[in-house]
């Protein structure tokens, strides 16, 4: 993980008049850690742009935390004795009377594949440069974001972290 301290960096707005200098602690600040948030924020940050995230919960979004990989993992892992059962019928394969189920060790495989893609993610923001802080952003700052006229500033909770560009990727 990052350090979670920031420090003011000099980022040209497109709006600032002439192209003048402003300052600012990020060129990009991306709240959410989903597949399209790790996909803009590496993608910045490979182009030059000093990129921060939120997330306050596992990299990788609902897709790859709760979602899709658990729920295809857990079908694969519950059906692989009806499909032995049925590529037993004449097919050549023969089950032992052996054969069981636990759901534990299930688990525990579910739980270590989601943990080792949520270290991929983390890698490529890393070798990226991309800060990632993990806390909350507060419901205010959000609608300061938006209701802003300048539009540009940032507020976070703690710290307080300003960009003339984000991005919200919410479930």
């Amino acid at each position: 993980m990052a350090a979670a301290t920031a420090t003011a960096t000099t980022a040209t707005s497109a709006g600032a008049a002439g192209g003048a200098p402003r300052k600012y602690d990020y060129d990009l600040f991306v709240i959410g850690g989903g597949s399209g948030g790790v996909a803009t924020s590496r993608r910045a940050a490979t182009e030059g742009a000093k990129v921060a995230m939120a997330e306050y919960s596992r990299l990788g979004g609902t897709c790859v935390n709760v979602g899709c990989v658990p729920k295809k993992l857990y079908m694969y892992g519950t059906h692989f004795r009806d499909e032995m059962e049925i590529a037993s019928a004449g097919y050549g394969h023969t089950l032992g009377q052996g054969t069981k189920f636990d759901w534990s060790i299930l688990k525990q495989k579910k739980d270590a594949e989601i943990l080792r893609l949520n270290g991929i993610y983390q890698g490529m923001l890393d070798r990226a440069g991309v800060t990632v802080y993990r806390q909350r952003v507060c419901t205010f700052c959000w609608f300061v974001c938006f209701v802003s006229v300048a539009a540009s500033l940032f507020l976070f909770c703690w710290p307080r972290l300003t960009a003339p560009r984000f991005l919200l990727f919410l479930p």
